[in-house]
């Protein structure tokens, strides 16, 4: 069996396991010990086939993180993983369909989990839920907005 072939091989086990970007793919066959030529050769080779796509790959991860993680949030986490801004954009805006992200509303549903019986956390409490809500991407006007909402005793559902 030639090295190709084994780069080949790994590379169509690995997209069995899971859905990859082209970088996670190419970076993992690398960690096997494949070399630049062995690697380029299986990525074309599972291209071909139409097994590895970045924009599916993005579109996949999006409608599976729309409901949890802000937009921004999402972006940051496709680019880590390799998958070009702009194919990142257009797959967030096919993804998010016709509809608006309104992230508002999910930083009012994360509250809600918070505090599910309506209570109106302590200005402590909102400090601690904007700094955590920030880590996870979502706007300070979003937040802000969120929070004046629940000051005023609103944000039952």
């Amino acid at each position: 069996m030639t090295d190709n072939t084994s780069a080949r091989k790994k590379a169509m086990k690995l997209l069995e396991y899971r859905d990859r970007t082209e970088k996670e793919l190419h970076d993992r066959l690398i960690r096997e010990g494949f070399d630049e030529e062995q690697t380029a050769d299986a990525l074309s080779y599972v291209r071909s086939f139409g097994y590895l796509s970045d924009r599916r790959f993005a579109e996949n991860y999006i409608f599976f993180s729309l409901r949890k993680k802000s937009r921004q949030r999402i972006l940051e986490e496709l680019r880590r993983k390799g998958v070009s801004r702009e194919t990142a954009e257009e797959a967030f805006l096919e993804a998010a369909g016709e509809e608006e992200h309104d992230e508002r509303e999910l930083i009012l549903r994360e509250i809600r989990k918070k505090y599910p019986d309506g209570e109106v956390p302590d200005e402590k409490k909102q400090r601690s839920l904007y700094a955590s809500l920030a880590r996870r991407g979502f706007r300070h006007d979003d937040i802000l907005s969120a929070l004046r909402e629940i000051a005023r005793g609103d944000f039952s559902e």
